[in-house]
């Protein structure tokens, strides 16, 4: 347990540097949208009330304390469809109806790409607006759960004046399709690279938790070992004395 509660800390290490990094890119990108669309308005879009296909990012593997449960505790919908990341979360949604796909999650950051990749070709087919995600954020130490709906977010614009114009090389249209696109995968990563920091770090305090528990009974047991221990000599000394017979 104590090894694989060090390996968390190295991934969470790992991964911290990616969060960072990815959080400064989607800023870029976002003050780029907030630019444009204030010269040119956001596209009028309809979207569902009620999302037809949730994504929900659960941990690939075990040990990571009600991490799981917290994703499942804002899935409402059982009539949406679902694909579910992670090994551990497919487990325990086995025997739902409506599973469009089921993806593994990674085990190191250094997986985050592959998955990140499977998971936009199962979404290739389904429009934005359709789907919703479900994640873990870390918060501190704490897992919070995380609800968002990428189409929305992307027309969350800080609407100001520019002092000009947007330069454009492409067609408005065309800028749009390739900023949405360009928006959406790097929205995935800073999702993604938060899930695994909050699941490797829900997995930390587990371990820790579960170690501490057992250096506690480790040490209770070792106390009682010694009264155990003590009893018997005593035991040992009155039977010597009761059966000394002096001359």
């Amino acid at each position: 347990m104590t090894a694989m509660r060090n390996l968390s800390l190295i991934e969470i290490r790992k991964v911290s540097q990616y969060i960072s990094a990815q959080s400064k890119l989607l800023k870029t990108i976002e003050d780029v949208r907030d630019d444009f669309f204030s010269f040119y308005p956001p596209p009028e879009t309809s979207t569902p009330e009620s999302p037809k296909l949730y994504i929900l990012l659960g941990s690939q593997r075990g040990f990571c304390g009600s991490f799981n449960e917290g994703i499942l505790s804002q899935f409402k919908d059982d009539n949406a469809g679902l694909i579910i990341v992670g090994e551990k979360l497919r487990n325990q949604l086995a025997d739902h109806p409506h599973i469009v796909a089921a993806i593994d999650g990674p085990n190191v950051a250094e997986d985050i790409q592959a998955v990140i990749l499977s998971l936009t070709h199962v979404l290739a087919t389904h429009p934005i607006g359709d789907w919703c995600i479900i994640y873990n954020e870390r918060v501190d130490t704490l897992c919070t759960p995380q609800t968002l709906r990428p189409l929305s977010k992307l027309y969350e614009v800080d609407q100001r004046l520019s002092s000009s114009e947007p330069l454009l090389y492409l067609s408005k249209d065309e800028f749009i399709t390739q900023f949405i696109d360009q928006y959406l995968f790097a929205l995935l990563n800073q999702i993604f690279y938060q899930s695994f920091s909050a699941e490797n770090n829900s997995r930390f305090n587990h371990l820790s938790g579960a170690i501490s528990r057992l250096e506690k009974k480790c040490e209770h047991l070792k106390s009682r070992l010694n009264v155990l221990r003590q009893e018997e000599i005593t035991e040992e000394i009155e039977t010597i004395l009761l059966g000394f017979q002096p001359e």
